[in-house]
């Protein structure tokens, strides 16, 4: 008699194999490690961030018209910014000293509209003929001069990517991470010129008063190397806060000029004015921060 022996559908033995694959090469790709917490989401580490930032930039201004003296100057703007960051860190590197980890954020600030005027002849402002004085001279008019004043703008954009290397202290966590950064902000900028005329002292002379206004913005790109020292602070269940403290330097490519310019026209004559700012090459920036990491035990 002829023996028979029950063989397995094809398509269920296939479907098992590569289960077995998969679970092998999973298997295969998972760091290893001794830290119960590298277990979650295979060793990978997401962030959120709420820091505080202090930004300067250098700029010079110059300012042309044809009611007012020339003005140039050369100062810098500085500001303060806040915001959110989301980062992520790899699983620590094992054959390198130290097994440092890959890690990376992307931030979006706000700030404060401090200005700072980079060029300056006068005082502006409103024009104004003090009362009771009807025949004083042009001089004794209030508010003339000229101004280009340069702040923050309405959003700063960075990012950064670097190697995190953990040490021990006291029983605590603490990151040294060198990066490579990077930086989108705009800068806003207002000019002003204003003039009083008056040709005679006489009680019944009109003064001619020219107001000349205009504001422009200029968006800024830079790289640059930065530092960030991050220590442990507490645990919150899966959560891990932290206090980190950073420096950046970031280097402007591109072009780093705004001009911009206003006219004024009445019966007695048409007037322009025109103003420039150039930002220095270098803009710094430190910062203080907390971060929130997912870190079950």
């Amino acid at each position: 008699m002829a023996s028979w022996r029950r063989s397995q559908p094809r398509g269920r033995g296939s479907l098992r194999g590569f289960a077995a694959a998969a679970s092998g090469l999973l298997l295969l790709l998972s760091p290893s490690s001794g830290r119960a917490d590298d277990v979650a989401l295979w060793g990978w580490l997401p962030s959120l961030g709420i820091a505080s930032s202090f930004v300067s930039v250098g700029g010079s201004g110059q300012i042309t018209s044809s009611v007012r003296p020339s003005a140039t100057g050369d100062e810098d703007v500085q500001f303060a910014i806040y915001g959110v960051s989301l980062g992520l860190a790899s699983p620590p590197i094992a054959p390198l000293p130290f097994a440092p980890r890959v890690a990376g954020l992307i931030g979006l600030s706000s700030g404060i509209r401090a200005g700072q005027d980079l060029a300056r002849e006068g005082a502006p402002g409103k024009l104004e003929q003090p009362v009771g004085v009807p025949g004083l001279p042009e001089a004794g008019v209030t508010g003339q001069g000229s101004n280009l004043n340069a702040g923050f703008g309405s959003y700063f954009l960075n990012g950064n990517l670097g190697m995190s290397f953990e040490l021990e202290l006291l029983d605590r966590r603490l990151s040294v991470t060198p990066s490579f950064e990077w930086a989108i902000y705009q800068m806003r900028l207002a000019g002003a010129v204003r003039r009083a005329f008056r040709q005679t002292t006489t009680p019944l002379a009109n003064t001619r008063f020219v107001a000349m206004d205009a504001l422009g913005r200029k968006v800024l790109r830079g790289i640059g190397p930065g530092l960030e020292v991050e220590l442990e602070a507490a645990r919150f269940g899966p959560l891990v806060s932290s206090v980190a403290v950073s420096g950046q330097a970031y280097r402007l490519f591109g072009d780093r000029d705004r001009v911009f310019v206003a006219s004024f026209s009445d019966g007695a004559g048409n007037e322009s004015a025109t103003w420039r700012a150039k930002f220095h090459r270098w803009t710094y920036r430190g910062g203080l921060g907390v971060r929130l990491y997912w870190r079950p035990e």
